[in-house]
């Protein structure tokens, strides 16, 4: 199946302009990724199962064996589905052959691009639940994306009280009740991003505060967050992604 028929038939795509305020959105676009822009591919696994036999193919020995430690079957499936969906999109960016691209982690197990020396940096970042993919991707500065599902029945008292600012616990206590775990996992997806764009630890999750970036409507600025003790820069952007999912995106502008 040829790849940009993937694209089109089972993704969303979202490209945000250099400089723009204004969200620009379709089924497809252009692949390059020119300095400031930001490009955010989401899709279904369900959407996505057609296309197995052309994703399943591109995966190395690595990701297999990855995919192989997940104990159900469809859960192993679909890490062979976002892991292949990856490879097509950043083959798409970059121009070199999907199967051929060298993904390498570091220390923290934030992924990375191994590109020639003299090729632009094309930095990603992906999140998944148990029905979607997210994928972003920019160049020059680090990404960090983050998708949740909302879930109302989840028990997000405890992760608040262990994870959040007292700034940001009293944020959700502000919130009308019946939408209290709505603003938890707003919080929740920012501060995974922030963290992927960082390239930090979970520790850092309860000394990060995001409680002055939050806002009634989903936030698209650049703010400036304290992290380690140091003031930095981050474009964020918020979406809705999905029948009830959220997703959020930081890009790591520096101090």
């Amino acid at each position: 199946m040829d790849t940009r028929k993937i694209m089109q038939r089972c993704l969303h795509h979202q490209f945000l302009p250099p400089g723009s305020s204004d969200l620009e959105g379709g089924s497809s676009g252009g692949q390059d990724v020119s300095a400031g822009s930001i490009h955010i591919w989401s899709a279904r696994y369900i959407d996505l199962d057609s296309c197995y036999p052309a994703l399943s193919p591109l995966l190395t020995k690595s990701e297999r064996e990855t995919a192989d430690t997940f104990r159900q079957p469809s859960d192993a499936r679909c890490a062979e589905l976002r892991y292949g969906l990856l490879r097509i999109i950043l083959g798409e960016f970059t121009g070199f052959k999907p199967g051929e691209l060298v993904i390498i982690k570091s220390e923290n197990g934030k992924p990375s691009l191994d590109l020639p020396r003299g090729y632009p940096v094309v930095s990603f970042s992906t999140s998944h639940t148990k029905e979607m993919v997210a994928i972003g991707i920019t160049k020059n500065n680090n990404i960090g994306i983050d998708i949740v599902k909302m879930d109302r029945r989840y028990p997000f008292q405890d992760t608040a009280e262990y994870l959040f600012t007292d700034e940001e616990k009293a944020l959700i206590e502000g919130t009308e009740p019946n939408q209290r775990y709505r603003q938890f996992f707003r919080i929740w997806a920012l501060k995974e991003a922030l963290l992927k764009a960082t390239g930090g630890t979970v520790q850092m999750m309860s000394d990060m505060d995001v409680s002055g970036v939050i806002t009634t409507s989903f936030v698209h600025d650049f703010c400036s967050i304290t992290c380690q003790d140091a003031q930095c820069q981050f474009f964020i952007h918020e979406c809705g992604c999905g029948l009830e999912h959220h997703c959020a995106i930081a890009v790591n502008l520096g101090k």
